[in-house]
């Protein structure tokens, strides 16, 4: 009983959404028609429509988004010539690692 009253509480105050990982270059248009094409897979022929101007705008939309952030890093690079390293790890997904130490027992 504690426990079931425990769970039902948890529930409800913690208010879970599922939110769709997207790319950072993604726009709202590309998204809907994602929907749209979800929407449509029995209709092979729309379907396909759809999957290809996805593609085209997905394809412009990250050349778009590169080419704005290599700008900026140019940008950037003049003020803080180290600056330069962190956006294009960043960029290229890489992360720092954390190091723990020597672990005693």
């Amino acid at each position: 009983m504690l426990k079931e009253s425990i769970q039902q509480t948890s529930k409800e105050l913690t208010h879970t959404t599922c939110q769709r990982i997207k790319k950072k270059w993604m726009t709202e248009d590309i998204l809907e028609l994602m929907e749209n094409r979800r929407k449509n897979k029995h209709n092979k022929a729309e379907y396909d429509r759809i999957n290809k101007e996805i593609r085209q705008k997905c394809k412009t939309a990250k050349e778009e988004w590169l080419n704005e952030k290599c700008k900026q890093i140019e940008t950037e690079h003049k003020e803080n010539p180290k600056s330069i390293y962190e956006n294009v790890d960043n960029l290229l997904g890489r992360r720092k690692r954390t190091t723990t130490g020597c672990l005693k027992s």
